[in-house]
């Protein structure tokens, strides 16, 4: 949750109400905006707090606009009223600054991280590499995350990892040798506990036939070549902090 405070030209809430992604809860209260992100860590709630900065910026033309944030990462048991009740104390502490600089309280949150293995199964040696090497670096630190790759879909399905209850994000390339991506979205889901996978398929641009097929079999979610990164690991995060009940 953050909790924040502006001057009246800031006008925070128009602001957080317009940055606000689907999910998100905005409300206002005493001159204190508060914003509920339960799908976010902290590294994406510190971008989204960039964007509210540079737009409020923008808006007033003005560097002496002073705000203030507090973000509470709630990573355990906690009821909004405790959340508000810190948040109260501490935020009229803090100091005041131009644009949207926050700080983290690490009062609710907990030693837990949430898990989960990325199976990426890419026949493109160079792209393979890229994506297991993007994924490991920009890994926020609430998440634990194995990340394996796979040539083809013969060689995954072989692979000792579908034997492990932990939550499972499977890209799963289109094409290439071995079963075909609806046979593999068929065994996926007939596994004991095969709802724990979640299995975007990564489709040839203009491919909607094979897409729509994907999603009658059972996959999640799709992405078309050349694939978003940034929008990749936003999707894979998102699903395990829901699985682990970690978020903001």
């Amino acid at each position: 949750m953050v909790m924040a405070k502006g001057e009246e030209e800031a006008h925070l809430e128009n602001v957080a109400l317009r940055e606000a992604r689907r999910g998100d809860i905005v409300s206002e209260a005493g001159g204190i905006v508060y914003m509920l992100l339960p799908d976010s860590g902290v590294k994406e709630t510190e971008v989204l707090l960039g964007r509210m900065e540079k737009t409020i910026l923008a808006t007033c033309h003005s560097f002496t606009v002073l705000t203030k944030a507090l973000v509470f990462p709630v990573t355990r048991s906690a009821s909004f009223e405790e959340v508000q009740r810190e948040g109260l104390r501490v935020l009229p502490q803090l100091p005041s600054c131009p644009g949207m600089k926050p700080m983290i309280s690490e009062v609710f949150q907990s030693a837990e991280k949430a898990s989960g293995r990325l199976s990426v199964i890419e026949p493109d040696p160079l792209t393979r590499e890229m994506l297991k090497g993007y994924s490991m670096k920009v890994c926020p630190e609430d998440i634990e995350m194995d990340v394996q790759v796979f040539p083809d879909t013969k060689s995954f399905l072989l692979s000792q990892s579908l034997k492990e209850p932990k939550p499972h994000a499977v890209l799963l390339h289109a094409s290439g040798e071995g079963p075909g991506a609806l046979e593999v979205i068929h065994y996926l889901r007939s596994l004991p506990g095969g709802s724990r996978y979640y299995i975007i398929l990564s489709a040839a641009p203009h491919s909607e036939e094979e897409v729509s097929r994907a999603y009658a079999a059972g996959v999640d979610d799709h992405m078309f070549r050349p694939l978003h990164l940034e929008l990749l690991s936003a999707k894979v995060f998102r699903r395990f902090r829901k699985e682990g009940g970690v978020g903001v």
